[in-house]
């Protein structure tokens, strides 16, 4: 369960601006995904991108607790493979050839990691 939140919903490395140590985030960009919903969807990509360790870096950071962080990384990875899919289905509404591949080629890897390298 979570409190509907205010999300940046496309929170991921190429949004935010660090100082040069890399140390302190000093602004985010690129608000025109905003909308309200799970907090932990603003986990997402920083999970896609970075992995688990960091994210468990981040949250301490972050404005809201986790007291399950099993809970939150199997959230995470099937918000990954959700937005995977829907990578795939805009590929396919656009006609975008090179987009669906490359999101498929992303799911199976995500569906291989998940099932222990297996893809069925």
């Amino acid at each position: 369960m979570y409190t509907p939140t205010l999300l940046h919903a496309d929170f991921g490395p190429g949004h935010i601006f660090c100082d040069e140590k890399g140390e302190r985030i000093r602004g985010i960009i690129d608000f025109g995904d905003i909308g309200i919903g799970d907090p932990d969807y603003d986990l997402m990509y920083l999970y896609g991108i970075f992995g688990w360790a960091f994210v468990l870096r981040f949250i301490r950071h972050y404005p809201c607790s986790h007291l399950d962080l099993e809970v939150l990384r199997q959230k995470l990875r099937l918000l990954l493979i959700y937005n995977t899919v829907n990578d795939i289905w805009i590929g396919v509404d656009r006609n975008d050839q090179s987009m669906k591949e490359w999101a498929l080629s992303n799911l199976k890897r995500q569906v291989q990691e998940r099932s222990g390298g297996h893809f069925y």
